[in-house]
């Protein structure tokens, strides 16, 4: 954890990794948002479009996930006895 802890703004990781994972959320929203305007107006461009739509929410929810899971880890890392 040197590697967080020596360097001059240790925060700034965890910032962009902030970022990251609420740009992807408001991308999925957007996508999703997209998506039923598209569905409602022409339900086969949504059948075109699956093979897309899975990896995308796949993609988005992986970022989204991995922000949480490193921010358990680093209050596990925290507050293990030493």
């Amino acid at each position: 954890m040197a590697l967080l802890t020596d360097h001059p703004d240790p925060g700034l990781l965890w910032q962009h990794r902030r970022r990251h994972s609420y740009t992807a959320l408001w991308a999925a929203i957007l996508q999703t948002a997209c998506l039923i305007t598209l569905g409602v107006n022409d339900p086969q461009v949504i059948a075109a479009l699956t093979p897309l739509i899975t990896p995308t929410y796949m993609l988005w929810g992986t970022v989204i996930i991995a922000y949480i899971a490193n921010c358990a880890v680093e209050a596990y890392i925290d507050r293990r006895p030493k």
